[in-house]
Parts: C-alpha cells; structure tokens; sequence
C-alpha cells in the first residue's frame, strides 16, 4: 500500500491542517493549467489528489490508517502461519522416520545391537532425531524463504519510499528557498509601499495647498463677478440716463454741434466702457470654465492614482506582479516588460531561479486561454479589464490635456513678462513681441500690435526693431504703405550698424 504521508512530504504525525496545506501547495505548483504538455508535472498532480482522496479528511484517513494495520497484521500473521507450518512438517517428518526406524529394529539384522532392545531403541533415537533435523531444516528454509520474499516486498516499497522522500525532501529545499526569496522581495515591496506612502503623503499636502489656492482663486472670481455686475448695472443706469437725455433734447429738437459733440462722445465713452466690461466679464468666465476643467482633470488623476494603488495590492504576488505590469496590460506591453526584467536580473542574486519564474508568468500572460483561466483564478473578469483600459485611456488624455495649459500658461507668462520689461523699456523685449505679432507665433498674428511694438523698442533703441518697422512701412504691414518712410526707417537702422539693415540696402543699390 502507497504511503500518502511521503507523497504529500509530511511524517505519520501531520495534523489534518498540515495536510490540508501541503495539498493546496503542490496542487497549484503542478496543477496542469500552469504547466500544459508536461507528463511529470501531470503525474504528480494525480498522486496529489489521489493522496487527498484517502488522508485529506478524518474519516478517509481513519480508514487509511486502519487498512494500513490490517495489512501489517496480514503480513506478521502470514509468517506465523508459515512457521507453524514448518513445524508441524519437521513433526511429521520426525514421526515418519521414528516409524521406519520400528520397522528395521522388528527385523532381524546383524550388528552391535541386533536382536536387543537397546540397539532397537538407539536406532529410533538415531532415526528420529535425524528425521526431526531434517523436518526442521526443510521448514526452516521454507519459513526463511517466506521471510526473506516478505522482506524483499517490504524493501521494495521502503525503497519507493525512500525515492519518493527524496524528491519531496528536494521539492522541500526547492520551496524554502523561493520562500526566502519571496521574504526578501516582500521586504523590498515593503520598502516601496512605505515610500509610495510618503510620496502620497507629500501628494496630498501639495493637493491641499492647490486646493486652498484654487478656493481663493474662486471667492477672488465670485468678488469680481460681483464687481462686475454692479459696474453693469452702473452702466445701464447711465445707458437709461442718456438715452433720457437724449429723448428729452429730441423733444426739444435743439441740438447744437457742440451738443452733437459732446452727446458722441459720450456715447463712444459708454461703448467703449461696455466692451471693456464685455471683455472683463469674458476673461472672468473663461477664467471660471478654466478652473473647472482644472478640478475635473485633477479629481480624473486622483481617481486613477488610487485605482492603480488599490490594484498593485490587489494582485500582489501574481505574475502580474512579478513581470511588474498592470492585469490589464496588453501584450506587447507585457513583451516589453519581461525584456526589462530578464535585464534587470543579470548578475543579480537567485538569477537563475527568479528567471524562471518570470518565464513562467510570461509563458501564462502571453497565452490568451491560458491568462483567461488564470484571471478566472484571481477573480478579475473580461469586462472589468476592458473599463479599466477605457479608464487608463480617459486618464491619458487628462494627462496630454493638462500638460497643454501648463503650456499655454507659461506661454502667458511669458508674453506678460515680455511685455512688462518692454513697457519698461527693454527695447530687445518690444523686437521679440514685434516679431511674434507678425509672424503669429505663440500668439495671434496681428500687424498692427506688431507696428506698435516695433515703434516702441525702435524708441528704445534697437536697431532690429528700426529695420523691421522700416519693412512694415515697405510692405502696407500693420500700417499704410509709405515706401519712402520704410526706406528712411532701414537707413537710419544700417546707420546706426544693423547689418540686416546694410545687406537690404546694398542690394537695393545695386538693383538701381
């Protein structure tokens, strides 16, 4: 009879608990799924389940143990029997030869003691005892033979066992080893999360201080809306005021020019006070859409974070975890992080054994069926890991959206520097916004602003932006076309040393 207590790697002892455990360890190391076209691994589930079946729980094993008995006891009393049987044929073979020894003495013989009862009792003595010897003998060797075909049975299986706790012996090693190596990555993930734990930490004072920033942004905003409504309704008093005054003086119909004057100028006053008011009210409320998006795209990036961390922990240990990639990470994903980590794991420590394991998660995760039944195994459905990647996607575009403004914020914080130091008077400044203006980059193209950045920084003294004010005088650009003041604006630049302005008019020169 097999000894499942060597197939599982456990002693006659093992609580039902030990067995248990053993049997759910070597069932997920050779369950088939994970090792597809392997015969061994096969074999050695089956004696896994087929020692679960008869010592996995009380009762099973209660009849284990007690057929085990019954068989030692078979084996001791067939030897009892063997050896009664030899005695018992040593007996017989005494009384036949005791009767034979009679039987001579009853005839008359010659010699020592023929014809005496002394000589007839020696010759059954003699007799007996030799047929009794050569009984015992017989039944010696054949009790000796049914002990030593017994033993060579029992040897048999003590050497089948005895294999069987050397491979489980290895298989043993084998774990306690990865067991060692999994402490060591479990206190290395550990040192991860507690930094991830700080990062978060910071992560979350930095969002904290945004968030205050961002209030104070929006009662700044509601005051200026506020503001702002109160100008409006300041304007429409006036607007009603005027168009009073104006209904009253047509009443009158007595305008003078200098009332006419006077009225229109009003007018383009309150016009121009109401665009202004327009344009404010704009900014205001772009600025508020703006501050929106900003708390939508930042709540998409939280949300995320959190995901993939709730995630990591999740699917801790896997192969998920092992190749370093997200469940739902596609293939060429996955393709590009087991290269990473077979790299990584050049020269280090274990490298042989920590290979193959990640040959192993790349040999499932890279197998449709195979990763389907696995994520089966962990819990995650199809479904779930495809509104994950729409999320990912969805986070992604949050990411490309908000790097955009923080570009087009710094640009604005450019262009303001830019024009302050030129309001200042930095005339290299003013030639930079010119130039931007009239080629519309980084901001709108408008030849006119450009005209006046131009004229401004030539004011202060750079020649470039003399030489490009004398262009746009040449080409109508920004201004009406008046040749002669180009001309006398580029002259005046080659005077002062721009080489621009020289080249441009040696080669008028030679034109002419």
């Amino acid at each position: 009879m097999k000894n499942y207590y060597t197939v599982l790697g456990l002693s006659e002892r093992a609580t039902d608990e030990q067995i248990k455990q053993a049997y759910r360890m070597l069932a997920k190391r050779y369950h088939p799924d994970l090792h597809p076209g392997d015969p061994e691994c096969a074999r050695k589930f089956a004696m896994v389940n087929e020692a679960m079946e008869h010592i996995g729980d009380p009762a099973s094993r209660k009849e284990y143990e007690a057929a085990r008995i019954a068989e030692q006891k078979q084996a001791q009393a067939a030897a009892a029997q063997a050896q009664a049987q030899a005695r018992a044929q040593a007996q017989a073979r005494a009384q036949a030869a005791a009767a034979q020894a009679r039987a001579q003495a009853a005839r008359p013989a010659g010699g020592m003691y023929a014809g005496t009862a002394a000589g007839a009792a020696s010759i059954i003595n003699d007799t007996y005892r030799k047929g009794y010897n050569e009984g015992f003998a017989a039944a010696q060797q054949s009790f000796n033979a049914s002990q030593n075909a017994t033993a060579k049975s029992w040897q048999a299986s003590a050497e089948s066992w005895q294999k069987e706790a050397e491979t489980r012996r290895r298989d043993l090693e084998n774990m306690r080893r990865e067991l060692d190596n999994l402490r060591r990555e479990l206190d290395i993930a550990r040192q991860h999360i507690a930094d991830a734990e700080a990062n978060t930490r910071r992560t979350e004072a930095s969002l904290r201080v945004q968030t205050q920033a961002t209030e104070d942004a929006k009662r700044r905003y509601e005051a200026e809306v506020a503001s702002s409504a109160a100008m409006k309704e300041t304007y429409e008093g006036k607007m009603q005021e005027l168009e009073n005054r104006i209904n009253t003086e047509r009443e009158a119909r007595r305008f003078s020019d200098g009332d006419k004057v006077r009225l229109s100028r009003e007018v383009t006053r309150l016009k121009e006070e109401n665009d202004n008011l327009r344009a404010k009210l704009g900014e205001w409320e772009a600025y508020g859409e703006s501050e929106e998006e900003d708390e939508e795209l930042s709540a998409i990036t939280d949300e995320w974070h959190l995901k993939i961390k709730d995630y990591k922990k999740r699917f801790k240990d896997t192969y998920y975890d092992t190749l370093g990639v997200t469940v739902w990470a596609t293939k060429p994903e996955i393709d590009a992080a087991y290269a990473k980590t077979l790299k990584k794991l050049r020269g280090k420590e274990n490298e042989t054994l920590k290979t193959q394991k990640a040959e192993e998660a790349y040999k499932v995760l890279t197998d449709d069926g195979v990763r389907k039944q696995y994520n089966s195994v962990l819990g995650i459905s199809e479904e779930e890991i495809e509104t994950l990647r729409r999320e990912q996607r969805d986070y992604e575009s949050a990411q490309i959206r908000i790097e955009e403004k923080a570009d087009a914020n710094d640009r604005a914080a450019y262009i303001d520097e830019l024009s302050g130091r030129a309001e200042e008077g930095d005339s290299e400044a003013a030639f930079t916004l010119g130039a931007m203006c009239l080629a519309g980059e980084e901001v709108p193209k408008d030849e006119m602003e450009a005209v006046r950045w131009f004229t401004l920084g030539a004011a202060n003294g750079s020649t470039d932006a003399l030489y490009h004010l004398g262009l746009c005088y040449l080409n109508g650009e920004g201004v009406n076309a008046d040749p002669t003041r180009g001309v006398e604006l580029i002259k005046a630049a080659a005077y002062r040393g721009n080489e621009a302005a020289n080249v441009f008019m040696r080669e008028a020169e030679s034109k002419t």
